[in-house]
């Protein structure tokens, strides 16, 4: 009990001491932000020239309903570009999933996705959830998809989520959202992704994609916190 409290402050911690984009930001940038534009740049990678993506936009909304939106995991195909499946599983189904002869390399393992729409749980348990998607890419590649472990920690001044993947398709899926309270019930949201999709696709087009689905991310998240606003349009699915 006493090292699980230990591993669990480590965590913490590290998550905490992640960089904070927020306190970067120019005074530039922060009057681009406060009309309304999404701020976006791509960031080095050592090792790599797949680069990592970060957009930042500021939302109509307190944190708290910003975070609500950011946890409808099972509803992410609704409203998150380019997501053809998304479903929140429980932990339990990993060493079973992990066991599943199947080709990895498919963009649509529908043994997989039969399997983990058995096991669908309705939200976290505690600070931590398990998250499976197939996201559209264009021809010639075939579809990614992927389970991610999902991690939060929230203090007075900050909700941090991290996600790293479990298994996929993919080489790498790692990122984070990052909210920061502003005045006037307003949120600073902070969107980072690195994600390598692997095969054959160009580093050069990866870094387009990444790029040009930044701000589509930032838009998405805005629009379903005004509909959640608003009960009679956040129902329809």
């Amino acid at each position: 009990m006493v090292r699980t409290l230990k591993v669990l402050l480590i965590i913490g911690t590290l998550f905490l001491s992640a960089p904070s984009y927020a306190v970067n930001i120019t005074p530039e940038q922060w009057s681009r932000l406060k009309e309304g534009e999404i701020i976006k740049w791509l960031d080095n990678i050592k090792g790599t020239e797949v680069k990592k993506g970060v957009a930042i936009g500021i939302v109509n909304a307190p944190p708290e309903r910003v975070w609500k939106v950011i946890h409808e995991n099972n509803d992410f195909t609704h409203f998150m570009p380019r997501m053809l499946e998304s479903i929140l599983i429980s932990p339990s189904v990993l060493p079973e999933a992990e066991s599943l002869k199947f080709d990895h390399d498919t963009g649509d393992p529908k043994q997989l996705i039969s399997l983990l729409k058995k096991h669908r749980v309705p939200g976290f348990t505690g600070t931590t959830g398990y998250f499976f998607a197939v996201l559209s890419v264009p021809w010639p590649a075939t579809n990614r998809w992927y389970i991610l472990k999902l991690e939060d920690v929230v203090t007075s001044d900050r909700w941090f989520q991290h996600w790293s993947m479990v298994m996929g398709n993919l080489k790498t899926n790692d990122g984070s959202w990052e909210l920061t309270p502003l005045d006037n019930g307003r949120t600073l949201a902070t969107y980072t992704v690195f994600a390598d999709p692997g095969g054959l696709i160009p580093d050069w087009i990866i870094n387009l994609g990444t790029t040009q689905t930044l701000p589509d991310v930032i838009r998405s998240l805005r629009k379903r916190v005004k509909e959640e606003s608003r009960p009679e349009l956040g129902n329809k699915k």
